[in-house]
This record gives C-alpha cells, structure tokens and sequence, in this order.
C-alpha cells in the first residue's frame, strides 16, 4: 500500500479549493524536473553566467560587421540583444559574485571564482568590432565611466574577500593581478573610444594642419604610379588620406586642403566619375569605424601597446594558472574546466583582435604615410590576396517602396488583420511592402553624370527647379517643386512618374534600336522614385523639414477608397489579368484625374490650367485630404502630352528626382546621416558627401576635376566661396519676392479676369467634388 500510495500523482489545488476543474496535477517526473532545475541553478549559477557573458562576447565579435550593410533582420535582432545582454550579464554576474564570496569565504569550492571577476572586467571592456550600438551610446559616455568605477571596485572586493585570507596559490594570487589590470584597462579603453565618438570629439580631432598650404612634403596616395586604372585598395587608401573632408562634413565644417583636393582630382583622372563613388562607399565605412568601433583608439600609440599587452598579460596569466593548477577535490576540477575557457578563449579574442589590428587599412594607411614601403607592400599583398578592401563597399542596395503598390494591397490578408488587431498594423506595412532592390550601374551613371552639370547653389537647393528652368517647363509647374512643401512634392511626384511610367505609349517602330536603353532608363526612374517614397516612409529622419504621416495616411485613404470603388467595373474588362492592380490604379488616376479627354495624347491644356490656378489652394496645409495623387494625376497628364515639345521627358524626370535627392541630402542633419551608418547606410549620404566633393573638386561636365583647377588651402564650409554663397542668398531671396509677389498679385490677376477664372474655378471645383471620392472608408483602412 505504502508503494501504491507513493505511485499516485501528487494533487495541488489552486483557489478555489472546492472545484476540481480548477486541480493542477503534477507528476513525479515534473516534480523531479523541477526540482533537478532548480538545483542545477543554485549549484552552478555563478558558472553559468560568466560562460555566457563569455559566449556573448564571441558573439559580438564574429557577427557586429553585418552592421555595415542592411543584413538579415533576424540576425540584427539577436546582435542587439547580445549587445544589451552582455554589459548587464557582466554586471549582474560580478554584483552576484561578490555577495556569494562574502558568504562563503574562502574555501576551495570558490577559490578560483575570485578569479573569475578580472575576466568580467574584460568582458566589459568589449570587442573591437562595437563599443556603441546607436549614436546616443557615445553621447553616454560619462554614465560608462561612472560604471566602470562601481565595476572596478566591485571586481577589486571580490579578490579582496579571497585573496586576503588566501588559502591558495601566490601563482593564481599574481595571475588575477595580471587580469585585473589587463580588463581595466580595456574596460578604460572603451569608455575612451565612446568619447571620441562623439560628434565635438571628432570636430575637435579634425587636423587642421593639413589644410596649411606649405604642406606639400605630406605624402600623396598616388605618388609615383603609372596610368593604371586603381583597386580597390589604391581607392580605399585614398579614402584614408582624404579622411578628414569626410569627417569634417559629419562635423557641419567643411575643411579641405590641397593634397586631398589633388588627391581626388588623380583618383578622378585614372578610375574615371565613378571613383568618387567608390571613395564615398569607403570613406563611410571609415566614419563607421570611427562611430561605432573602437577604431579611433585602437590606431594611436597606446591603443597599440594595448593591443601587445593585452594578450602578452592574458598568455602569462594562463601559464601562472597552469603552474599552480593542483586543487583535487570535485567542484575544483569543473571550476578549473570554467577557468580554462575563459583563459583560452581571452587569450584567442585578444590575439585575432591584434592581428585584426595589424592587417586593417588603418595600418596600411599609417605604414604608407610613414613610407614604411617593404611593409606596406607585403601588407597590401595580403590583403589583396583575401580581397579584404572589397569589405569597405556597402552601397549595394536601396530601400523601394510604392504608394500606388500599396493601397491596391489586399486588405484581408491574414497577416495584415492580425498586425492591425494588435496595434502593429503601421509596423507590418513598413516592413512587409518596402523592398530592397540593388544600385543599378545606371543608376549611378545618372547621378555621377547629372550632378557635376550643376552649380553649387542648384546642387544643394533647387528641388527640380534646375532641370525644369532648362527645358521651360518651370512656369507651368512651379507648383510642385518650390511652391509645395517638400513631402507634398515627393507624393505629387511619386504619383505622378508611377502614372506616367504605367501610361506611356511604347516607343514607334523605327525605334526600337532605342528600346532598351529606354526601358532601361525608366528602370532607373522608377527606381529613384520609389527610393526617395521609401525615405518617406521607412525612413523620414532622413528627410529635411517636417515629413507629416497625416499628409501620407490622407492620401492613402483616398487612394485606397478610390480603388475600392472602382476595382470592382475593372474585373470585368478583357484586360484586366494583363495588367497589374498598381497599373490599373494608374490608369484609373489618369482618367480620373489627369486628362478630360479618353485619349492621354490630347487635350490636357485645360488640366494643366486647373492646376496653375488652383495650385495655390491644392498645396496649403489645411487641406484635410491631401490631394497629392490627385496633383500627381495632373501633372502626369501633363508630361503624356505632346503639347510642351519636351524632348526627353523621362530624363528630364529622372533629373528631378536626382534633384530631389541632393536637396534631401544636403538639408538633413548630420546626426540623421550617423545614425544610419550603425543600420547599412543610406544613398542619400553618399549623394550628399558627392554632391561637396564635386563643388569643392571644381569638376566638368564628363566628370572629370579640372587638371589645372587647385582648392584654396584650408576652403571651409562656414566660409565657402563668396560668390556662390552669395548666388545662393540671392535666389533665395529672389525666390521669395517671386513668390511674394505671385501671392500679391493674385488679387489684381483676379479682377483683371474676373469673369473667365470665375468660370475655371467653379469648373474644377464641379470637376473635384465628381471626381474626388467621398472618404467615408474606415479610418483604419490604411
């Protein structure tokens, strides 16, 4: 009976008592499970933590590059964590270490636990590879020394408690010694490269020397060589030598100085308009090192002897450990097998981190510019071999996203309900409708080839005024570049080249030959069109001025409602399977919006007149739906007829949008800039390094730097050329008494001709209130 009873299952009741249903039955095997758990934990917790805080240093180290690129979502996720998770592992796991060696004394069950607290030191010191995750992380610098003070004193109590009344070794007594200087100083280390981080460090670190025009004994990176094209790695010590303009545009002070002005001009000479792309690409993954690793403090003379000392102090402290290795009893020997892993794999961390060290660029920069040839050779050889410069290019992708794609979306997705239900419906839009697509070659060609055409003011200002003044279409739609804020003209052109590029007629027969190099240029439009949407979005800090998501929500639930009405009379049509839900909207917007007529050849003159008068009602901030696709329609309608005798309408869109893009870059801070390296970078960064390279480099229009054009020693970006800044300052100002003054004498236009825009306007307010649909779908819809 008494083995019967013992076999029945355990029967604990949670409140209420009196109902079974509410009984948890409990087996003894889970009893056991539980218990075993449980027991495991207190016997073998402090063991436990420290091999995990190990184990996420390990992590960190293999796996923090992948931030220079946009990598798996996954894999980012679980680097943050670690990132999280190793600081307050260490911490908790040394405050936990000294209250189990006050408590215990000390006895050979936990003698090499005191051991042990110099390794966590180390470990708060960090790999090479990531001392801040965000660029807030620098500006917390302060708050890491505080920690490292608490931290160091907390590992010093914990040998104190053991070592004092020792009962082991003098060998492992010196051997902690040894590790407890060695992960203070690294723990010091990068605390110090999180200050120098910090954007005032790095204006302050900027070698203002470098611009004094008798610095012409500074060695040049191409001194010397042939007229062979450059690698990649001639290009990425270019970057090196021309560092500091970059680092001084992150700083908002522009410097250069001649070696980097003729620097860039021979790179220009022998690698063509696409070095400059290929330095930028390399020059920020440099700023990315300075930002984020411990680059600024590893490159300097103390970072290099604490390069040597560390595992030099890690490899004796492993043979003083296995000198005195003699405990016999159980707990000793696993404690020794913990001891050994972190020994071991201290002294491999520490060792690929030198040889990281030494076979970095940073080196082979420092050894040319020291004209250490025999070793630099033999370095560049290496490197060569491993192809480690091509590590420095990450420009290969850019974020699209598709307005009209989206709203023709289906809304009963299971994925999207659910998302929605949980109040993550805004999250799941943005990940799962943005997409990534590669740079194209033509891409680059267009921006490489586009941005030297322009004057220094244009480059940074215009917004599309440039290209539209040069082919006479400014007066006509002014309204959607300089009169409209900024986001409205990302939407109207947005819509506006997604319609135009759903509608266009194909090309006559007798020109076919052109064919693919003009479906290939309309790749790259729609490319850049839905990259600045993306930018929108996914990504509005990186977007000057205020980036409204009602402005966005507004016409989403427009463009949504009207698809929704419509949809349902196009299924019918024959060739409605032949196109896709995204082109059918387009065409829809069209007819809809952007002509009166069936044929978009034809006819538009009243369409573009609506829009000249009533674009300054359509583009003020008040409007409560955002009639951007409806502006966008518009002004595709436009640029489908024949009426402006445009010669290349897709070039001169596509020049919009470049446009666009450098006034984008040029405008957004440069905090936005740095934040994004830490998640893959941004084109829009690049295009702005681009965009003061090419002004500062004077360079033509094939984009090559002029051969006998020099830059002013010392040029700053506070200061700048007089003449452009002061071209700037006057069309800024003639822009604002042009507006001013269209604004004043719209009054006077109105009494003049009274009676016919009476008529116009009464006209296209009938024409909206038929064709705009009524809003009255579900908020949420979008």
């Amino acid at each position: 009976m008494a083995s019967t009873h013992h076999l029945l299952p355990v029967r604990r009741c949670v409140h209420p008592p009196r109902k079974s249903s509410s009984c948890i039955h409990f087996s003894p095997l889970e009893h056991r499970m539980a218990g075993g758990l449980a027991q495991i934990w207190r016997e073998w917790e402090i063991q436990i933590l420290v091999l995990l805080s190990f184990t996420l240093q390990v992590f960190l180290l293999a796996f923090a590059r992948i931030r220079r690129r946009k990598g798996s979502a996954l894999l980012r996720i679980l680097l943050w964590l670690a990132y999280l998770m190793s600081d307050s592992t260490a911490i908790y796991t040394l405050g936990h270490l000294s209250l189990r060696t006050r408590s215990s004394g000390s006895s050979e069950k936990h003698y090499l636990m005191a051991f042990w607290a110099p390794f966590l030191l180390l470990h708060l010191g960090g790999p090479d590879t990531i001392t801040a995750y965000a660029l807030e992380d620098n500006q917390l610098w302060l708050r890491h020394l505080l920690t490292l003070a608490v931290q160091v004193l907390g590992a010093a109590y914990v040998l104190y408690q053991l070592y004092v009344p020792s009962t082991g070794g003098s060998l492992v007594m010196a051997a902690s010694v040894l590790m407890f200087v060695t992960g203070l100083i690294k723990y010091g280390e990068r605390t110090w490269a999180l200050k120098c981080a910090n954007i005032d460090s790095i204006r302050k670190s900027i070698d203002i020397g470098v611009c004094d025009p008798d610095s012409d004994g500074r060695r040049r990176p191409y001194d010397g060589r042939g007229r062979r094209e450059l690698d990649a790695e001639e290009v990425l010590l270019g970057a090196h030598y021309t560092f500091n303009v970059c680092k001084s545009l992150f700083a908002d002070s522009l410097t250069t100085s001649v070696p980097e002005h003729d620097a860039m001009n021979q790179g220009v000479e022998l690698n063509g308009g696409k070095y400059m792309y290929e330095l930028i690409e390399m020059q920020l993954s440099l700023m990315y090192d300075i930002l984020y690793t411990k680059a600024a403090v590893i490159h300097t003379w103390y970072g290099w002897c604490i390069r040597v000392v560390s595992p030099t102090a890690t490899l004796t402290a492993f043979l003083l450990f296995q000198l005195d290795n003699n405990g016999s009893s159980d707990a000793y020997r696993v404690d020794a097998i913990v001891t050994y892993v972190l020994l071991l794999g201290a002294l491999v961390v520490e060792t690929t981190s030198l040889f990281r060290a030494i076979g970095s660029s940073w080196t082979c920069a420092f050894l040319h510019g020291r004209r250490w040839d025999l070793l630099y050779g033999a370095l560049v050889r290496i490197r060569r071999r491993f192809k480690a410069a091509n590590s420095r290019r990450w420009l290969y992708s850019v974020g699209q996203y598709s307005l009209l794609g989206f709203c023709t979306r289906d809304t009963t997705e299971w994925r999207s309900r659910i998302t929605k239900r949980v109040g993550l419906g805004d999250w799941w839009n943005k990940l799962h409708y943005s997409s990534t697509t590669e740079v194209s070659q033509s891409a680059r060609d267009l921006v490489l080839g586009a941005i030297p055409r322009r004057e220094l003011g244009d480059m940074r200002n215009a917004r599309g005024r440039w290209i539209l003044q040069k082919v006479g279409l400014y007066d006509e739609i002014s309204w959607s570049v300089d009169d409209a804020d900024f986001d409205q003209s990302i939407l109207i052109w947005h819509v506006a080249t997604d319609v135009y590029l759903c509608c266009r007629e194909p090309p006559p027969p007798e020109a076919e030959d052109d064919q693919s190099a003009h479906d290939l240029l309309a790749e790259t439009v729609r490319e850049l069109s839905n990259y600045m949407m993306f930018l929108y979005v996914v990504r509005p800090e990186m977007l000057p001025g205020p980036v409204r998501g009602s402005r966005y929500n507004n016409n989403c639930h427009g463009l949504v409602t009207l698809w929704q009405q419509r949809s349902p009379e196009l299924e019918g049509r024959d060739d409605y399977g032949a196109r896709t839900p995204r082109e059918h909207l387009a065409r829809l917007l069209l007819r809809e919006y952007g002509d009166d007529s069936d044929d978009h050849g034809s006819g538009t003159s009243s369409s573009s007149r609506r829009h000249a008068d009533a674009s300054s009602i359509q583009i003020e901030d008040n409007n409560p739906h955002g009639l951007a696709y409806i502006d966008g329609a518009g002004l595709a309608g436009m640029l489908l007829s024949d009426e402006w005798g445009v010669p290349d309408v897709l070039q001169m869109i596509a020049e919009v949008w470049i446009e666009m893009l450098c006034y984008a870059a040029r405008h957004c801070s440069e905090v936005a800039h740095s934040k994004q390296l830490s998640n893959g970078g941004e084109l829009v960064t690049a295009i702005g390094l681009l965009v003061e390279y090419t002004a500062r480099s004077n360079f033509h229009r094939d984009g090559l730097a002029a051969a006998n054009g020099t830059a002013p020693a010392g040029t700053s970006m506070a200061d700048g050329d007089a003449s452009t800044r002061a071209a700037e300052i006057s069309t800024t100002d003639a822009d604002a008494d042009r507006r001013a003054a269209e604004i004043s004498t719209a009054d006077g236009d109105a009494n003049a001709d009274a009676s016919t825009r009476a008529a116009e306007i009464s006209t296209a307010d009938a024409d909206a209130s038929t064709r705009t649909p009524k809003l009255s779908v579900d908020p949420d819809v979008c």
